[in-house]
């Protein structure tokens, strides 16, 4: 049997998590891996497989059969945290789990449905076949996402000793170099727009008659002016703790997210953990949601708290409960109710359903995000201020708002040379 060893990964926010592993031999010759977060523990297992292993008693492990179960079994150890790494969000496991019922265990190939066909008998060319088959009934970019299931459940399985190859080790589908869909000028809300949104929000508040509809709409307005004017997404409103803002020097900082179930958890990726600068009309409207927000009993919070007397666990824009927000507050409740206001909709697109909002909530990161690159902000600045995982998604995104304005600072360049010369 293999010594303990102890491993260490780093995780996205730049922290260490240790874990301790072992593997021994089963009976019927193949590898398994036990794991424990301290060794003490992994101790105590490996003693009483050792006991079993004397006494004739460890049982065999039933090796998956198909390349379904593999890649079931695999999403059941991402979900309790596989190798070491933290476990996956509710979010991101349904979404799997989701890419797997529809689009890996009814795939089926000449060797046989994916549900059927057993993962050893699985060779390079049948993986390609795979491959092929997704291309074929699939979007490129989901057909992509399945793929990295099957690599990644393969390559965890072939560590497991649950399969004796990867056979999905060297397959991949080609990149299609074109050129992105540029964001439609449509889609990105006007000055005069936000302007008057974040205006209804306060004249909402004022009309209310109740002290809570009160409360909700000055939340309801500094959330929009926080997507606005720091392009934060609805998940990281949601999740931001009063540890987060930092008032003194006028600023926010992005550590955790609320996910759709209300589970507070990291951002998605690296990207996701960042600092940014406030405005002082942001700060001033952020102000005025503090002095009004409830506590945990429900009863405002007296003026001398503000705004430096914050508890550092507490939510910043909680609900009534002190709890996190519904996933649908800012969007139907906040953003769909202004946007009615102002008239902004279209008509519904079924009967006796609600009218379509011209711009969705989303779309305040996109406003922000355009006024930054109008006032010179770089592509780095962008990438890192909204968040994106790489700088290719940025110039997707916003690629032709910086050709327009480097155009235009070519022709004020050429305009100031003229007047000179």
């Amino acid at each position: 049997m293999a010594e303990i060893r102890k491993i260490s990964k780093t995780l996205p926010d730049g922290s260490t998590r240790n874990y301790y592993a072992w593997r021994y031999r089963l009976p019927d010759g193949s590898w398994k891996r036990v794991q424990a977060s301290t060794k003490a523990a992994l101790i105590r297992k490996k003693e009483r497989l050792e006991r079993q292993r004397l006494t004739g008693t460890l049982p065999a492990e039933k090796r998956p059969e198909s390349v379904s179960e593999i890649c079931l079994l695999w999403l059941e150890a991402s979900e309790a945290g596989r190798e070491g790494r933290p476990p996956i969000s509710r979010v991101t496991a349904a979404y799997y789990r989701g890419l797997i019922d529809n689009h890996v265990t009814p795939l089926a190939i000449d060797a046989g449905p994916l549900h059927e066909l057993r993962a050893q008998a699985l060779d390079k060319d049948a993986a390609g076949a795979v491959r092929d088959a997704l291309v074929r009934r699939l979007s490129r970019a989901t057909a992509k996402k399945v793929l990295v299931i099957l690599r990644s459940a393969f390559a965890w399985a072939s560590r497991q000793g649950m399969v004796s190859h990867d056979a999905f080790a060297s397959i991949r589908i080609l990149e299609q170099r074109r050129q992105a869909a540029p964001l439609s000028p449509s889609a990105i809300p006007s000055h005069e727009l936000v302007r008057k949104v974040i205006l209804r929000a306060a004249e909402r508040a004022a009309e209310a008659s109740r002290d809570m509809d009160r409360r909700a709409w000055t939340r309801r307005r500094a959330m929009v002016a926080m997507a606005a004017l720091a392009g934060l997404r609805a998940e990281e409103l949601r999740g931001l703790m009063d540890r987060d803002l930092d008032m003194t020097h006028a600023r926010v900082t992005v550590r955790q997210v609320a996910d759709r179930y209300g589970t507070i958890c990291p951002p998605k990726s690296a990207a996701g953990y960042r600092t940014l600068q406030l405005s002082k009309p942001l700060v001033a409207i952020v102000k005025e949601w503090l002095l009004a927000r409830p506590d945990h009993k429900g009863a405002a919070a007296p003026a001398h708290d503000m705004p430096g007397q914050w508890r550092p666990g507490r939510l910043l824009f909680p609900n009534e409960a002190g709890g996190v927000l519904d996933i649908m507050e800012p969007i139907n409740r906040c953003w769909q109710v202004l946007m009615e206001d102002l008239g902004a909709v279209d008509p519904p697109a079924k009967p006796g359903g609600r009218p379509r909002p011209h711009y969705t909530f989303h779309d305040l990161r996109h406003f922000y995000a355009s006024d930054r690159i109008a006032r010179g902000a770089g592509p780095q600045e962008i990438k890192y201020e909204v968040g994106h995982a790489t700088i290719q998604m940025t110039f997707d995104t916003y690629g032709h708002l910086f050709a327009f304005h480097e155009r235009d600072a070519r022709q004020r360049a050429n305009d100031a040379a003229s007047e000179v010369l």
